[in-house]
Order: structure tokens, then C-alpha cells, then sequence
């Protein structure tokens, strides 16, 4: 059995021992970060003891979810605690399980040694994953009775901008509220792509944090500079798309591209 180390960051401990099921990538095996590089920033904020709120806006089918997977394996495994994970409706939170978590567990030896109830049990189900010194509750943002019904020190709300207010309020303030005997050492994950930017929550938080970016290299200049839709060009045909550097005015070709 692997023995924890708490010294491993979040990227650290998916590098070494996080594995991806055939069911969720044709990169099965190994997790790399090398196929996500833009993650291990964020995975190593989210694991900093000095980080208490994480804000990750993204755009849609960016890993948002594997991130997700990462930081609560890490947790289960290395400094395992009481822990929600809230999708925007049941539907959102089963298929987060079933095709997500599920699948990550079920590859993963570390988390396959810590939770071992038989799925479909009382101690592993689409409500609740028990695992030693700690529980993971999935909760939709729908059901204010389950938003309010059990303390956490970790809490991670999936597409934010997606989880309407329902009968008593935000489901961000009605979360946060179970963390308050954890003031000192809670970790409140907000991740979602951005929808109307009038109402975005995402983009509100985004705005009150740090507000740090992903840059990436021009391949022809070596400039550094963060990808923007405005820069995306074609001609004649979309499928014929290039990318035009922001700062040379460099035309960069779609098998130009790094992965």
C-alpha cells in the first residue's frame, strides 16, 4: 500500500498516483500533467494550506471536472476530512459520480484502498462516499434542504453559474455556511464556464480574486500571451481556422499547436 505524503502537492500526488480510466480518455493510464498543463497551477493552489477560496473560470471541456477529481482524490488520501461536492441538479451530481468520480476510483489504487464499501451501499452511493477520517457528500444546488443539512471543511461547486438560487438563497452562501466551524482551514472550490456576464457568479468571484491566466508561447516568435477568441481567423472555411499571435501578428496553424 502506498503510505500518504503530505508534502505532495495536488499536481505532485496526480503525477504519481492518479490513473484515468478507458472510460473517460483515450489517454488511459497514468495520469500526466503534461496533457493538461494549464491545470497544475490550479491544482497547486488548490492544495496551498494558505488558499481558502479558488476560483477557476474556464471554458467548456477543459478538464474542469478531472481537476476536480484531483483535489478530492488528493484529500481522500492524504489529509482525508468532510467534504461536498455540488453539481446544479441531480441529474448533473449522478452523472458526476457515474462517469467522473467512479471511474477514477475504480483505476486508481490509493483511492480504491480507502473507500471499499461495495458500491450501491450505504457507505458508497450517489450521496455519500465514505472513506477513513472522512465522508464526501454529493449534493445538487436545487435542494436547499441539502445544502443545509451537514458540516464540511471542503466544499466544490461545479458550473457555478448553472446553480439557480433556490427557496432560501445562493447555493455559494448556503454552502459556505457549512464550513463555518472550519473557518480557519476551509476550502470553498468555485469552478464554472462563464454564461450571462450581467448574473455570472464565476465572473463576479473571478473579478474579486487575483485574477491570474494561462499564457502560452507563440511557436514562431516565443511570445508569451493568453488566447483570446478575437485572434481566431479564417478565410473562406471555419474548419479551415488559424490563430493569429497577439503580439507579432505570427499565423499559427491549427497543427501547429502543442497536444
Amino acid at each position: 500500500n502506498a503510505l500518504p505524503q503530505t508534502n505532495l502537492t495536488c499536481s505532485q500526488w496526480a503525477d504519481k498516483f492518479r490513473y484515468v480510466s478507458p472510460e473517460r480518455s483515450r489517454f488511459a493510464g497514468k495520469w500526466s500533467n503534461d496533457k493538461t498543463p494549464y491545470l497544475k497551477e490550479i491544482m497547486d493552489a488548490a492544495s496551498d494550506p494558505t488558499v481558502r477560496r479558488l476560483v477557476f473560470k474556464k471554458s467548456s471541456q477543459v478538464a474542469g471536472s478531472e481537476f476536480i477529481v484531483n483535489y478530492l482524490g488528493y484529500r481522500i488520501h492524504l489529509t482525508p476530512t468532510m467534504m461536498i461536492y455540488c453539481a446544479e441538479n441531480e441529474d448533473k451530481s449522478n452523472a458526476f459520480v457515474y462517469e467522473s468520480f467512479d471511474t477514477a476510483t475504480e483505476v486508481t489504487p490509493v483511492l480504491r484502498e480507502r473507500i471499499t464499501a461495495k458500491t450501491g451501499t450505504e457507505d458508497n452511493n450517489l450521496k455519500r462516499k465514505k472513506f477513513p477520517n472522512g465522508l464526501l457528500s454529493i449534493v445538487y444546488a436545487s435542494s436547499a434542504a441539502q445544502l443545509s443539512s451537514r458540516p464540511a471543511e471542503v466544499i466544490c461547486l461545479d458550473e457555478v453559474d448553472a446553480c439557480v438560487e433556490n427557496s432560501e438563497g445562493s447555493p455559494v452562501a448556503l454552502l459556505e455556511a457549512r464550513t463555518k466551524t472550519f473557518d480557519d482551514i476551509k476550502k470553498v472550490i468555485l469552478v464554472s464556464s462563464p454564461r450571462d456576464k450581467e448574473t455570472s457568479v464565476i465572473e463576479a468571484e473571478y473579478e474579486t480574486s487575483d485574477k491570474r491566466k494561462y499564457f502560452v508561447p507563440c511557436p514562431h516568435c516565443g511570445e508569451y500571451q493568453v488566447l483570446q477568441w478575437k485572434n481566431v481567423k479564417w478565410d473562406d472555411e471555419p474548419f479551415d481556422a488559424y490563430y493569429v499571435c497577439e503580439v507579432h501578428g505570427c499565423v499559427i496553424e491549427h497543427d501547429e499547436k502543442e497536444g
